[in-house]
């Protein structure tokens, strides 16, 4: 097993990057292999959890626009957010978004370590927004609970700074490195109606055409991307 790599230090983060470096190549261990897991078939289908069940590509809800939160909603959205951490959990996930269990609004939950003994890493945001990224991009191996079975390597920016409100109503502004980063890049992408396999490079896309086919298949008549 991969030994999960030292936080990355994050500074100067006032502004965003106008450019991209050249991407480096970053080896993740630890709850990677539960996230990503894909060629190994690591992730699970837990079936439903709390009323809630996640979506496989190419299900519409993973294509669609996701809205803003108004300040009314929140408390109501403190009970789905809980909900989605244990499916996260029972899925063998670090990260989920509302879009992947068919509601479309700009919620996510993770935890980057894929413990759920270790509460005080849970993060749920709504409304989340990126105000900085570095120039710097990291390549890792990706894999996401809505494409069973599959994974591969997505450049993301080696940290973030972020923006948004926790579930009581409260701005909160992070910054986010290395692992941590990438899980909420991922997520992120999610509520913009990004999955990762569009940010695969065209030979790795490629590869997993059988499998987006067999998935396309699954789902049934008029399913589309």
């Amino acid at each position: 097993m991969l030994r999960r790599p030292a936080r990355v230090a994050v500074v100067a983060l006032a502004s965003r990057s106008a450019g991209f470096a050249a991407p480096r190549r970053r080896r993740f261990g630890g709850a990677l292999s539960r996230w990503v897991g894909a060629a190994a078939g690591g992730e699970r289908d837990p079936g439903e959890v709390g009323g809630l069940r996640i979506v496989a590509y190419p299900h519409p809800a993973l294509r669609a626009r996701n809205g803003d939160l108004a300040p009314g909603d929140l408390a109501a959205a403190a009970p789905l957010a809980a909900r989605m951490f244990d499916l996260m959990y029972a899925a063998g996930g670090v990260g989920l978004a509302a879009p992947q269990v068919g509601v479309n609004a700009r919620l996510m939950v993770f935890n980057p370590s894929g413990d759920a003994a270790r509460t005080g890493d849970e993060v749920a945001l709504a409304n989340p927004r990126i105000v900085a990224a570095s120039a710097e991009l990291e390549v890792g191996d990706e894999g996401c609970l809505s494409f069973p079975g599959m994974g591969g390597p997505v450049a993301r920016h080696a940290w973030v700074e972020v923006a948004g409100l926790d579930l009581e109503g409260r701005a909160i502004s992070r910054a986010y490195a290395g692992w941590d980063a990438r899980v909420f890049q991922h997520e992120y992408d999610h509520l913009d109606g990004v999955v990762y396999v569009d940010r695969l490079a065209a030979a790795d896309r490629a590869a997993l055409a059988p499998a987006l086919r067999e998935l396309a298949a699954a789902y049934g008549p008029g399913a589309r991307d």
